[in-house]
């Protein structure tokens, strides 16, 4: 090969090169933008989950705020979560629920 022509490959060659890296590089702009529009996204769903996290925890732990430092403070040790004081386990209501109704049913066969 002549010179001439070694040089015309390489040149080809760096324009198939340099195309691919246009093409690449545009691809890379459109992954950014689709990041970028995704974080936008995201950014109003974590704080809204924060802070619907931090009311939840405030509810169910009795937690709170501090005078001075604007921070929250736990309750005193010996309190029990809201939660626990507030609503009778799931299992006792039913059992109840079950204990009523079989007393029902047992005045119905019995009668007046």
């Amino acid at each position: 090969m002549c010179p001439s022509q070694v040089l015309f490959v390489l040149q080809t060659k760096g324009k198939e090169l340099k195309g691919l890296n246009r093409e690449q590089y545009n691809e890379l702009q459109l992954v950014k933008q689709e990041a970028d529009y995704t974080q936008k996204l995201v950014e109003p769903c974590t704080h809204e989950l924060v802070m619907d996290f931090q009311e939840w925890f405030k509810i169910t732990y009795a937690v709170k705020p501090a005078k001075d430092t604007g921070s929250l403070q736990p309750a005193a040790e010996d309190t029990e979560p809201v939660s626990a004081i507030s609503t009778p386990e799931p299992q006792l209501t039913f059992q109840q629920e079950q204990t009523t109704g079989l007393m029902l049913s047992c005045l119905d066969i019995l009668g007046p």
